[in-house]
């Protein structure tokens, strides 16, 4: 009787240890499993450009439907705005001609986002219709076009090239907005 009681009392701190261990095997495996997993890179690239296409269309929506103020620095200090923008971006930053679309300079204004300062150059065309050339420092190299349209009509294609961000923004359909976004960076080659 001595005997099975010793076992008894020997074996009932090994139970207490291994119900211990469990509950915190559990606990460890609870708390795991409640954490969300590393973003990958193609998901960042896409939250990125989705951000930088949502940042363009606000931008636009607000800027273009300015009559005295829609840009702080107008195309006849183009040299002046570019200096600006270049320096504040980091980056040497040159006005992309677009011209042969049928657009000219309005001018252009810094504007804040996400991730750091901005630039938004602003275009017309004969008719009255504006588009907005948005730039900013973004992580990512993908000179892929990404279409993307808000619930105001105004459509944005995103690229990221050389460590920037771009998006070229208008109430166009994507088929007319391609030949600006394509111009555009081939101009600003970043």
């Amino acid at each position: 009787l001595a005997a099975l009681e010793a076992g008894r009392n020997r074996a009932l701190p090994r139970l207490a240890a291994a119900a211990v261990i469990f509950a915190l095997g559990i606990g460890a495996g609870w708390g795991i499993a409640q954490r969300p997993l590393p973003e990958s890179p193609a998901a960042r690239l896409a939250a990125g450009e989705a951000q930088l296409g949502s940042e363009a269309r606000i931008a636009h929506a607000v800027y273009t439907v300015e009559v005295a103020h829609p840009v702080e620095v107008g195309a006849d200090q183009s040299t002046h705005l570019m200096t600006w923008l270049s320096k504040r971006l980091g980056r040497v930053l040159s006005a992309p001609d677009l011209s042969a679309q049928g657009f000219a300079l309005v001018g252009g204004r810094l504007l804040p986002a996400e991730a750091g300062p901005a630039a938004q150059l602003m275009y017309e065309d004969a008719t009255g219709l504006r588009v907005t050339l948005y730039i900013t420092a973004m992580a990512g190299d993908e000179s892929a076009f990404r279409f993307s349209r808000g619930a105001d009509g105004v459509s944005s294609l995103v690229w990221l090239d050389g460590g920037y961000g771009c998006a070229i923004s208008a109430p166009m359909e994507r088929d007319r907005l391609w030949p600006l976004a394509e111009a555009a960076y081939h101009a600003l080659s970043l």
